[in-house]
């Protein structure tokens, strides 16, 4: 039948029939060897015996992927590493686990959707793709200040205008920057003010 197969010649029970092992299945019966016995496709997995439908081979969840073909329980199923997610079903390798993108972060395995992610905090940005930690978000410098979450260039920190001053990094509002007390002056993107030229105010 099928789930079955026999190797021996002439067999004229089923007695003599031996199950597809776990992992496999045969759909048409008159099996006459093991070879005929289908392997469930990487990302996939079953653990019965003489199964004879596709139908049997249970996906890897979403958040996980399984290079293995053939494979026999979900411990072949690897966990979506930090920094990625996947909302696919029978994920078959790797690649299907989505990075973080630039200016996010996570430090969740089996992740399924992007929501994981966390952004970095206004006053920071990151240019690092599946990225596992808040450490890769980088302080925007000083005379500078970002009011964006989620930023991956270093152009989202703008400088402080004219006039004004900062001494602070990773600062997320035009409140970090000061004015120049009188007597003083500065360009943009500047921590410090210079006094005024001789004969000027």
């Amino acid at each position: 039948p099928r789930g079955y197969y026999s190797d021996t010649p002439g067999a004229d029970e089923q007695s003599w029939c031996t199950e597809c092992p776990k992992g496999k299945y045969l759909p048409t019966p008159g099996g006459n060897s093991i070879l005929m016995c289908l392997s469930c496709p990487a990302g996939t997995y079953s653990d019965q015996e003489a199964a004879y439908e596709f139908s049997t081979c249970q996906h890897c969840p979403a958040g996980y992927y399984s290079e293995s073909i053939g494979a026999i329980s979900f411990a072949t199923c690897l966990a979506c590493p930090m920094g990625t997610y996947s909302g696919t079903e029978g994920a078959a390798n790797v690649t299907w686990c989505r990075w973080c993108a630039p200016g996010k972060y996570s430090a969740a395995t089996n992740a399924v959707d992007e929501s994981t992610c966390s952004a970095c905090l206004p006053g920071k940005y990151s240019n690092t793709s599946a990225a596992t930690s808040d450490a890769t978000c980088l302080s925007c410098p000083i005379g500078t200040y970002s009011t964006t979450s989620g930023a991956w260039l270093i152009t989202f920190c703008q400088g402080c205008p004219a006039g004004k001053y900062s001494t602070e990094s990773a600062a997320d509002s035009l409140s970090f920057c000061f004015n120049c007390p009188a007597g003083k002056y500065s360009e943009t993107w500047t921590s410090s003010c210079s006094l005024c030229p001789p004969g000027k105010y």
